[in-house]
């Protein structure tokens, strides 16, 4: 994303009062399942496994027979299969592009590499590229926007922030536009929410750097903002350094300043918005479609790079069968979802319309969850089916 991407986001978007709230928040994936279930009709119970650090949910029938249980890490209705190949990011792009599905194109190097990575990612081509490790989290070790000139600098800091000692590296093409997460839950399309990376707005009087102090003090009162400041570490001085801007600059007003180009939450700085509505049918269909070729996958999170919101060839960058809920439940911008309760609802549908349960409970959305999940079985079959060839010999 660069300032001009923010320009045009901004533009298109209506709603743009800042969401805010409680100070006291519930952030956590399970927290937010456990706050559901206990004002649902719902009959669980948590238990602490032996030898386990954190609880786990088991959710039950009516007659408390149990459906299954949720870990912090894992649903249980996507198979371990789907889990391994999503892992794996260089075989997620090869899979996906089997599928003619628009990704990026990665070299895989081991970690030691960094002087063959070099040679081959600029022997061609003098375009700028991403370096990420190979099996990452929360955007941890991803490098954007990378020269040839940085390219040894980013690749250290890569393994630096990725933990990376013995694993691989990616060498992938940049690719312009802004991204965003799509949330699926047993095929419904919850959510498709944009990842806004740390910015400030100028006034025509203060510097950036105090602009990020201002904007920080106005973040602490929201209790979802409040977690995530602004950190003005050498990540955001050298991103400053690149658009050749120091933090004593002072932004003409209304003027958009990018202060990194890494959107992940957890990074701190950044804001979400709610482009669902604001998107093409193409861009809701393709993280659908994308999940739908992975064998066992029902609910995950899609990342999705695009240009604009009616991006005629939007691009998967990756696929995370356990993706976190805070964020599809609390936009900066937008209306926010409750992905818990679509998450169980959903769950206890499928169960007793597949079970063909007498006793059961009933939901207002249910006719809706199971349209969704068997129009995404059907759309499942026809995508396995149009390449089962490719995917045995990636599995």
């Amino acid at each position: 994303m660069d300032s001009k991407d923010l320009k045009y986001i901004f533009k298109k978007n209506m709603a743009q009062e800042k969401n805010q709230y409680p100070q006291k928040l519930i952030t956590s994936t399970l927290g937010l399942h456990t706050n559901f279930l206990k004002n649902s009709i719902i009959n669980y119970k948590t238990t602490l496994p032996k030898g386990k650090k954190r609880r786990v949910i088991h959710v039950l029938r009516k007659d408390k027979s149990e459906i299954a249980i949720i870990t912090e890490v894992a649903y249980p209705t996507n198979a371990q299969i789907g889990k391994w190949l999503v892992n794996d990011k260089f075989k997620t792009e090869k899979h996906l592009q089997n599928f003619n599905i628009s990704t990026p194109n990665s070299q895989i190097y081991d970690n030691k590499d960094l002087s063959l990575a070099k040679i081959e990612t600029f022997k061609k081509s003098n375009q700028n590229v991403v370096i990420k490790p190979l099996i990452s989290t929360q955007s941890k070790g991803v490098i954007l926007n990378v020269s040839e000139d940085t390219f040894e600098q980013s690749w250290k800091q890569s393994l630096l922030e990725g933990n990376v000692s013995k694993g691989k590296m990616l060498v992938q093409n940049y690719i312009e536009g802004f991204e965003a997460r799509a949330t699926i839950i047993h095929g419904q399309l919850v959510s498709i929410m944009l990842r806004i990376p740390p910015y400030i707005i100028g006034d025509g009087k203060n510097s950036v750097q105090k602009l990020i102090e201002n904007k920080n003090i106005a973040r602490e009162k929201c209790g979802y903002m409040k977690k995530l400041p602004i950190k003005l570490n050498n990540t955001i001085i050298n991103f400053l350094n690149s658009q050749n801007i120091s933090v004593n600059y002072v932004p003409s007003q209304g003027e958009y300043v990018l202060l990194s180009s890494i959107s992940n939450v957890s990074a701190g700085g950044a804001e979400l918005m709610n482009i669902t509505n604001l998107v093409s049918k193409n861009i809701k269909e393709l993280p659908l479609k994308a999940l739908a070729t992975i064998p066992g996958l029902y609910t995950g999170g899609v990342d999705i790079m695009m240009k604009s919101f009616e991006d005629v060839n939007p691009i998967i960058l990756e696929i995370n069968s356990f993706p976190g809920l805070s964020n599809a439940t609390y936009p900066t911008y937008g209306a926010g979802t409750n992905p818990s309760k679509i998450y169980y609802e959903s769950l206890v549908t499928i169960d007793q319309y597949t079970n063909k349960t007498k006793n059961k409970y009933n939901f207002k959305d249910e006719l809706d969850y199971l349209s969704d999940y068997l129009s995404y079985i059907q759309l499942k079959q026809e995508m396995l089916k149009k390449n089962y060839r490719s995917l045995i010999s990636i599995l």
